[in-house]
């Protein structure tokens, strides 16, 4: 969003996928980092981190998967995903995205709680002509619990 905002010339078309302009509980991400540099280890979020990534169901009906999703979050650095969460807790690209002229596609998982379904109408409100489609069910990686529905909206825009 923000390349798209100040460096218009080099998007011809963005898709926002689940993701947000800025986020109301920055405080979550900066207790988050201090949780983790307490801990040491990102054991310690990444069942929390997983509730937030997959519907309930999805995660019970693909354990395989969630095992995998959870081993990648445990071999991440605990300092980088903390460096990550502060930067998560500063970001704030409201006032960039009516400088948006891309054709732009925001899509929203319906259940996800990470970045909720009202804060992607936000981006999608404030970007002149931005087309709005939320796919269910689905949380925070919608790309994962509907491949096929997302796929298809990202190529009908880019197409």
């Amino acid at each position: 969003m923000w390349l798209a905002a100040h460096a218009p010339a080099r998007i011809d078309r963005l898709v926002v996928l689940c993701s947000a302009a800025w986020m109301p509980t920055a405080s979550a991400y900066a207790e988050r980092a201090a949780a983790l540099r307490t801990a040491g280890v990102t054991e310690a979020i990444a069942d929390g981190v997983l509730e937030r990534w997959l519907t309930a169901p999805f995660a019970a009906n693909h354990p395989e998967l969630r095992s995998r999703l959870h081993a990648m979050i445990v071999a991440t650095d605990p300092e980088g995903y903390a460096s990550c969460c502060e930067a998560i807790a500063e970001l704030d690209l409201r006032q960039d995205l009516p400088l948006i002229t891309a054709p732009t596609l925001v899509i929203s998982g319906a259940e996800g709680p990470a970045t909720p379904v009202d804060l992607q109408a936000q981006i999608a409100a404030a970007i002149p002509g931005t087309r709005h489609e939320i796919v269910a069910p689905a949380a925070h990686l919608a790309a994962v619990e509907q491949p096929e529905e997302v796929n298809r909206l990202i190529e009908e825009h880019l197409t």
